[in-house]
C-alpha cells in the first residue's frame, strides 16, 4: 500500500510538473512582450536545471507521499 501512495504521488507530481512546464513555454513569449525582456527557453534546458527539477520531483514525491503512505499502511483496515 505504501508503494501505491508513492506511485500515485509521483504521477500527480509529474503531471503537475508537465502542466507547469507547458504553461511556462506557452506564456514565455507574452511575458517577454509584456515586460520587454528577452528570456529564452534555452536557458531552462541546461543539464543543471533539469537535474534540479528531477530532484524537486523526487523530493515532493517523498515528502507528500510518505506520510499518508505510512499512516494508512499501518491501519490494516481490511485484515484482521
Amino acid at each position: 500500500m505504501f508503494r501505491q501512495f508513492m506511485a500515485e504521488t509521483f504521477i500527480v507530481s509529474g503531471f503537475a510538473l508537465l502542466i507547469g512546464a507547458s504553461m511556462s513555454f506557452l506564456i514565455l513569449p507574452y511575458f517577454n512582450t509584456l515586460f520587454d525582456l528577452e528570456l529564452s527557453i534555452n536557458g531552462l534546458l541546461n543539464t543543471n536545471f533539469l537535474i534540479f527539477i528531477l530532484l524537486v520531483l523526487v523530493s515532493v514525491t517523498l515528502f507528500a507521499g510518505s506520510y499518508p503512505g505510512v499512516l494508512l499502511a499501518e491501519l490494516h483496515l481490511f485484515w484482521p
